[in-house]
């Protein structure tokens, strides 16, 4: 366990090193879970346990309840922005999942842990349950590439819509962490106003610093730029044969220009010159599949594959408590978000964006 500005745990990074780079992912990686802790304000937790040989670990923030209503009771736990779960050093058996599952239940209840919100990893989990003990609903559907296969059969609009950017003098660049954080967040920032984004996506401009900072080399930006203007750029992670596109921004006065097909091809090409076999583009926002920005990801991508969530409560009667003493005092949100799970959090971001920014 960690808090903002503590030491990474040396164990939790000799781990995750030792296996190979397929086994794992980039967001159980201790130094990515640390750049969110002062945003989530929550501490970064790494659960292992060894079992016939086989390494287990679960990784996720534990974060202390918004309000206070039971004393043993105190948090809820949460993957990680991106995707979470459980993950283990080789294939395992159901059997021995269970005996993990079980460990973990027990610690979530000696800490007064009341819930659970998994992100569930669609490549790591290819069935949501081995991901954690809990119930799972599908949310998006993800688009990944294979990014020789996609350069090569890439649809003719998708084509003219790269050659139009190439006409309008648009270049793509390639920016280190520290060196993009600042432009990237000038960008960022102003693309989620413009989409009146969620108050939890409007990050900081030390969210990216601290990108930049811990991640290194595994994290990078692609920045389209004309007449020496940044006008679109994609935040790039990368773990072992993969890149991850995590977070995009673009000035829409350039959009006519068709800086972002450029970007994404740019992003594939680069996978092909570096023998990255994957590129993970992420989904669109529900589960429609005329959902514009799924659609949008797809003339980039050519596999697709469900995305669940996991919910899990360990103590149903402080859970109903809270979610009921939230709509008590929130009962002009209450019908909104009743379908929420972790509803008795609605709003703390809004607090905490006037705080960091």
């Amino acid at each position: 366990m960690f808090n903002p500005n503590e030491p990474i745990p040396t164990a939790w990074r000799a781990c995750i090193e030792r296996w190979l780079p397929e086994r794992c992912d980039i967001y159980a990686d201790p130094r990515y879970c640390s750049t969110w802790l002062e945003w989530e304000d929550a501490t970064a937790v790494a659960l292992w346990e060894q079992i016939e040989g086989i390494e287990f670990l679960y990784t996720f923030m534990l974060k202390p309840l918004p309000m206070v209503v039971d004393r043993h009771w105190r948090y809820d736990a949460q993957s990680f922005y991106g995707y979470g779960g459980i993950m283990t050093s080789e294939p395992a058996s159901r059997a021995v999942f269970d005996q993990f599952n079980d460990a973990v239940d027990q610690w979530m209840c000696e800490q007064g842990v009341v819930a659970e919100f998994v992100r569930q990893h669609p490549l790591m989990h290819p069935e949501p349950t081995l991901a954690r003990r809990a119930q799972y609903r599908i949310v998006r559907t993800n688009v990944y590439a294979q990014p020789v296969a996609v350069l090569q059969s890439l649809d003719s609009a998708t084509r003219r819509n790269i050659a139009k950017a190439t006409r309008a003098g648009i270049s793509i660049e390639r920016w280190n962490a520290r060196n993009g954080a600042e432009l990237f967040a000038d960008l960022y920032q102003r693309t989620a106003k413009r989409l009146s984004m969620d108050a939890f996506y409007h990050f900081p401009r030390s969210y990216f610093d601290a990108v930049a900072e811990l991640l290194g080399d595994h994290a990078w930006y692609l920045v389209a730029r004309i007449d020496d203007q940044p006008i679109a750029a994609l935040l790039v992670l990368q773990w072992g044969d993969t890149l991850t596109y995590h977070l995009g921004a673009s000035d829409q006065r350039f959009w006519a220009q068709r800086p972002n097909d450029a970007l994404f091809a740019a992003l594939l090409r680069t996978a092909v010159d570096n023998a990255f076999s994957t590129v993970s583009l992420g989904g669109g926002t529900s589960t429609d599949p005329a959902d514009s920005l799924y659609r949008y990801k797809s003339k980039f991508g050519n596999r697709h594959v469900p995305v669940f969530i996991g919910t899990r409560v360990h103590e149903p009667n402080t859970y109903q408590r809270l979610c009921t003493e939230w709509e008590s005092r929130h009962r002009e949100r209450a019908s909104q978000y009743r379908s929420y799970f972790l509803r008795y959090r609605i709003g703390e971001f809004d607090r905490r964006r006037i705080v960091l920014t």
